[in-house]
């Protein structure tokens, strides 16, 4: 078997691969058609990147299986770091079970640590089957559903602009840069990022309204499409792969939006809405029932190069850890790493022959140190041994605002 990037001519045969893989419908289309798409008018940040693919292919030179790689910066402890989200995985089933998609992982693991990508993030068809390559549940997702008539009676004074293609997002990125602050994982995007958001409403039947306050100061955004459900007339601004968002800055923002909302009464009964699982939604809204949260886990994600992230973390005071990890996917990352921390800051992690203090899979090491569990939790984790109880485990594993989002 051998591994590699696919080349540009290979690009409609790797597509091919994952449209039956998945039993996807796609248009017929050239080589140098699409490939032409790719480069002047890409849909999303996955589209703009879908030649950055590592296949599989067997001794004949059959392409059996590929991954794609998608390069993000995100955010982790107050510092931009690289991700590489991952899609498309797939393999003919006439080739599954051979190794072709371990084989991909493997050399796609090396390039993102060469890249500077320490972490990875996938949106899995099973959640066992992404945890033998070291990937682990990522943090929570809270959707709301709220009748209408739930939402107060708040007074929106300013404006709701919608979105035409072509016009600038400078106000955009302010709304969701304000929102996603200090969230881990949360992606820092760029005008490629919006590009699902950018379709003429007309013909999408996707809405995007901006709200500006009574000074012309932005404030927040949503966007929608309609789905009915049961006769329920439902305003979705909560899947992710739809390219639907409801953000904004503050509650001035949030209440601007909600009353904006309210004003679709006569043509819609519900809003659907995806949020962060730490914003107490319900304390701005008035009858309850009726209302429902389903919480869900937005993916899957892993730390791909410990000791940067160690370097990069966030810790509590002064201290010291020996942390013993296991990652059969990434060898560099097997051993034992002891990180020394000052005033809150790394000032050393490395590789050492230090007794550990806590041991622990890759995959528990990538939730503990971006934040999602703390004190006895961590204490009841099954796959995590502490060996000498010692106060800097909880100086460097505490919970902290997570939220995984974009959809790749």
């Amino acid at each position: 078997m051998i591994v590699r990037k696919i080349t540009p001519q290979e690009f409609l045969q790797a597509e091919e691969i994952g449209n039956i893989a998945f039993e996807f419908s796609a248009k017929k289309t050239t080589l140098e058609e699409r490939l032409k798409q790719i480069k002047e008018s890409p849909s999303s940040r996955p589209d703009h990147y879908s030649l950055c693919r590592w296949a599989a292919f067997d001794d004949d030179g059959t392409m059996m299986g590929s991954i794609s790689t998608y390069p993000y910066q995100i955010q982790f402890d107050g510092k931009s770091v690289g991700m590489s989200g991952i899609g498309f995985v797939s393999t003919l089933p006439g080739y599954r079970r051979r190794g072709a998609i371990r084989g991909c992982f493997e050399q796609a693991f090396r390039e993102m640590k060469e890249q500077g990508q320490v972490f990875s993030a996938l949106y899995p068809f099973s959640v066992e089957y992404y945890r033998q390559f070291g990937y682990e549940l990522a943090p929570q997702t809270v959707e709301w559903t709220v009748p209408l008539s739930s939402i107060p009676n708040y007074e929106g004074k300013g404006s709701y602009h919608l979105y035409r293609p072509g016009e600038d997002l400078s106000d955009y990125h302010l709304i969701y840069r304000d929102f996603v602050s200090g969230y881990n994982l949360a992606a820092i995007r760029e005008d490629l990022d919006f590009s699902p958001f950018t379709p003429d409403p007309v013909e999408s039947k996707a809405y995007w309204y901006l709200y500006r306050n009574e000074k012309g100061v932005p404030k927040g955004y949503l966007r929608f499409y309609k789905e009915t459900v049961d006769k329920e007339r439902r305003m979705d601004c909560g899947t992710p792969f739809r390219g639907v968002e409801f953000c904004f800055r503050d509650i001035e923002g949030l209440k601007g939006l909600l009353s904006f909302v309210k004003s679709f009464a006569a043509n819609y009964d519900s809003l659907v809405l995806s949020l962060p699982a730490d914003i107490p939604l319900e304390l701005f809204l008035g009858e309850a029932n009726g209302i429902t949260r389903k919480i869900s886990f937005a993916g899957l994600y892993r730390v791909v190069d410990a000791v940067p992230v160690l370097m990069a973390a966030a810790y509590r005071g002064d201290g010291a850890l020996s942390i013993e990890i296991a990652d059969k996917s990434a060898p560099w990352n097997e051993g034992v790493f002891t990180v020394e921390f000052q005033d809150g800051k790394a000032i050393r992690a490395e590789k050492t022959e230090a007794a550990p203090q806590i041991s622990m899979g890759i995959g528990d090491f990538t939730r503990l140190i971006s934040g999602c569990y703390e004190g006895q939790e961590i204490r009841l984790m099954p796959h995590v041994t502490i060996h000498q109880e010692t106060s800097a485990i909880d100086q460097i594993f505490y919970r902290k605002p997570i939220w995984l989002h974009d959809f790749f």
